[in-house]
């Protein structure tokens, strides 16, 4: 398959999702992104950003407007750096991340099992 950098669902109707759908996306993330570590050992990739989408830069506004964002488009954003030496190794990481209810959860597989990233 050929290289991505977005992945879009766009549905016909508006939906709702429930708790655990929203899991199950941030765990999907997170999947796809320890195996980008797996693959590529020198480099790092998480899940940083889950919610409404930001329509503009803040950085482009000025101090007094309010940042717009789309309230009917979810967003997850992924961040991607060198691997610094202070890191652990990809293979032994288990993330946590804070999903958009706010409860905690593990770097998991969809049906709760916490996976071990093998080296490629």
């Amino acid at each position: 398959m050929t290289e991505i950098r977005s992945i879009e669902i766009n549905f016909e109707a508006p939906i709702r999702l429930t708790r655990s759908q929203e899991k199950a996306l941030h765990l999907l993330a997170s999947e796809i992104c320890r195996h980008y570590e797996a693959t590529h050992p020198d480099r790092i990739m998480w899940p940083f950003g889950f919610g409404a989408k930001l329509l503009v830069h803040p950085a482009m506004l000025s101090d007094d407007e309010p940042i717009p964002f789309d309230d009917c488009v979810l967003e997850i954003e992924c961040a991607e750096r060198e691997r610094y030496e202070t890191d652990r190794p990809a293979w032994s990481m288990l993330r946590r991340f804070r999903p958009f209810h706010g409860a905690t959860a593990r770097s998991t597989d969809l049906t709760g099992r916490v996976i071990d990233v093998e080296r490629e």
